[in-house]
């Protein structure tokens, strides 16, 4: 690609991409001379899109936002799993009624 065809936007997808995600876009943000860059979880696409504003773009910010989610997710799924492995524990132990 020449450096004439080289886009911003090229620039934040790269970025994302080495961070672990997978670029989705640009929020402009009226008002404001940068918007968000707008990715997600390589790994999960079909969970939340994440955003970082443009100045604070960074491959470490990438992974921190993506391991933030998946640490949200995780702790999500143990809640909701709790009560039924406590259920199945007492049943097993002879607890349960």
């Amino acid at each position: 690609m020449a450096i004439e065809d080289y886009r911003p936007e090229d620039f934040y997808r790269e970025v994302v991409a080495h961070g672990g995600g997978k670029f989705r876009g640009l929020q402009r943000s009226y008002g404001k001379a940068q918007g968000l860059v707008l990715f997600d979880d390589a790994s999960h696409p079909r969970r939340s899109t994440l955003a970082l504003a443009v100045p604070s773009l960074t491959t470490n910010k990438v992974r921190e936002h993506i391991l933030r989610q998946r640490l949200a997710y995780t702790q999500a799924e143990i809640r909701r799993l709790r009560p039924t492995i406590l259920v199945r524990l007492q049943k097993l132990l002879g607890l349960g009624s």
